[in-house]
């Protein structure tokens, strides 16, 4: 009887440890752009600074159970209002390939193309793993449209699981601006 009961008291205890390390996102609007971003913690507020093309751009970091969670937020503006998906697509690529550089990229899974949100079907994306030159994981999504292009990126040793991954990196908010 004894036994049963202290297996149970780990079961418990071990369940609610569990429950206390698993982030919970919430979504936090980015200033007064119209769009937001889900953070398992409070961002505070999002660094504002401009592309090397003058472009408005919003930074926001947060670290969750030793977990890097990071967006870049770059608005288009008019800039690209007639672009095409395509050419889209390669300022994406020229995004997340200068973004190798700065997170000491040593190597990459390779792009995976065609992202989508069903609910925003003129956005589409684009997926990578990589690995920095310290050994950290890092899985980054590049979303864009003729609007905007906003970058996310997940990383740690070890990342968390999937499905933590997917709330953060699938469920940026697309405002109507």
């Amino acid at each position: 009887m004894k036994k049963l009961s202290l297996l149970i008291l780990i079961i418990i205890i071990g369940s609610n440890l569990l429950k206390a390390q698993a982030p919970i996102f919430h979504k936090y609007p980015i200033a007064e752009t119209g769009y937001a971003v889900y953070f398992p913690k409070n961002p505070g507020n999002f660094e504002v600074t401009y592309s090397k093309d003058s472009l408005l751009m919003y930074l926001g970091n947060v670290e969750f159970d030793n977990i890097g969670y990071d967006m870049i937020l770059t608005l288009l503006n008019d800039t690209y209002a007639n672009t095409s998906k395509e050419e889209l697509e390669k300022l994406l690529v020229t995004n997340l390939d200068f973004l190798k550089g700065i997170y000491n990229v040593s190597d990459t899974t390779g792009y995976v193309r065609g992202q989508k949100i069903k609910t925003y079907p003129n956005v589409t994306g684009i997926l990578d793993s990589w690995k920095d030159k310290y050994g950290s994981d890092i899985i980054i999504k590049g979303w864009v449209n003729n609007k905007v292009l906003v970058v996310l990126v997940v990383s740690g040793k070890p990342l968390p699981p999937y499905d933590f991954q997917t709330l953060f990196l699938n469920r940026f908010v697309f405002g109507k601006k």
